[in-house]
C-alpha cells in the first residue's frame, strides 16, 4: 500500500504579514481612544429632558423623555412607547462630541402614529455627533451640523 504525503501548505508571507498587520493597527487604535469611561465625563448634558422637536419639526402628542447620567455614561428614558436605554460616548478632547451606542429598548407596539415618532426619536439619537447648550434647551446635531433632536430639561426626580 502506498501512502500519500499530506501536501504543505503554501503560506504567502507578504499577505500574512499584511494581515497581521491590519489587525494589530485596527486594535490598536480601538483600543488607545480617547473615549470617557463610566465616571469621567466632567461636564456636559446631564439630567432629565422633554423631547419638543425632531428633524426640525415640533413635535406635541408624543414626547419622549431623555435622563443622560454622565456619571454613568447612560442615558435611558421613554421614546414615545418603549423604554430604552443606551451607551453615552463622549471624547474628552472635544467637549461637545457626544454619541449613544448600544441603545436596548422593550418591545411593546402602540398605533402608528406613537411608532412613527419613536422610530424617528432612536434613529435621530443614534445620529446624533454634536450637542450644544442654551439654557435648559439641548440640541443635538448631526454631522453635517443640523439640529436633529431637541429639548427642554424637565425637574429631576
Amino acid at each position: 500500500m502506498i501512502r500519500r504525503m499530506p501536501t504543505p501548505i503554501k503560506l504567502n508571507v507578504h499577505k500574512c504579514i499584511v494581515f497581521a498587520g491590519m489587525i494589530f493597527f485596527s486594535l490598536l487604535s480601538s483600543c488607545g481612544g480617547s473615549k470617557m469611561s463610566p465616571g469621567s465625563i466632567q461636564s456636559g448634558p446631564e439630567g432629565s429632558y422633554r423631547v419638543i422637536s425632531l428633524d426640525q419639526t415640533p413635535i406635541r402628542d408624543t414626547q419622549p423623555s431623555m435622563i443622560l447620567d454622565l456619571n454613568q455614561a447612560r442615558v435611558s428614558g421613554n421614546s414615545g412607547c418603549n423604554d430604552y436605554s443606551a451607551a453615552l460616548v463622549m471624547d474628552k478632547n472635544t467637549s461637545d462630541e457626544i454619541r449613544m451606542d448600544s441603545v436596548m429598548t422593550t418591545k411593546m407596539y402602540c398605533d402608528d402614529q406613537v411608532m412613527a415618532v419613536e422610530y424617528l426619536f432612536l434613529g435621530n439619537m443614534t445620529k446624533a455627533q454634536r450637542w450644544s447648550q442654551s439654557g435648559d434647551t439641548l440640541y443635538l446635531s448631526n454631522a453635517e451640523g443640523t439640529n436633529i433632536l431637541i429639548a427642554v430639561k424637565t425637574q429631576s426626580q
